[in-house]
């Protein structure tokens, strides 16, 4: 299972890729939201056809590679929400991203005091940066 779980998590990171000139950032997000919703897809059904050779495959397999796709796929459900709700008026897209770092700054003040760092938390800091990059870039464009 270990070697199907790290095949599964590399494919879906080759699968991601990297943003470039030749697709719309949307149409990134979307093909990332998609690539992690099989990549979850497939480790669930590989889990629902396995028989655990020993409890340390299953800690393996629900500590370290699950959590990881499924901060995945949270980070890429943020990203594309929140690009797909962004109002067209630059007036407007300032309100909106300051609103949504202060909406997603208090659900990760709560959760920030706890040592572990883990993946579902790294995925929400990793959006709180984006949505921070966002003002900084409207705020640069202002005249």
């Amino acid at each position: 299972m270990k070697s199907q779980g790290q095949d599964i998590y590399i494919k879906m990171l080759r699968d991601i890729g990297y943003y470039g000139d030749n697709i719309s950032f949307r149409s990134w997000i979307e093909n990332c939201f998609n690539a992690t919703f099989v990549a979850c897809s497939s480790l669930q059904q590989a889990i629902d056809n396995y028989r655990f050779a020993d409890p340390e495959e299953g800690i393996w397999l629900f500590g370290t590679l699950k959590p990881k796709l499924d901060a995945a796929m949270e980070y890429f459900v943020l990203l594309y929400s929140a690009e797909l709700f962004e109002p067209d008026d630059e007036e407007e897209k300032m309100n909106y991203w300051s609103k949504e770092l202060r909406r997603h700054q208090e659900l990760f003040i709560g959760h920030e005091a706890d040592s572990s760092r883990t993946e579902p938390l790294m995925a929400r800091e990793k959006y709180l940066e984006y949505v921070q990059h966002k003002i900084v870039r409207l705020l640069e464009l202002r005249p």
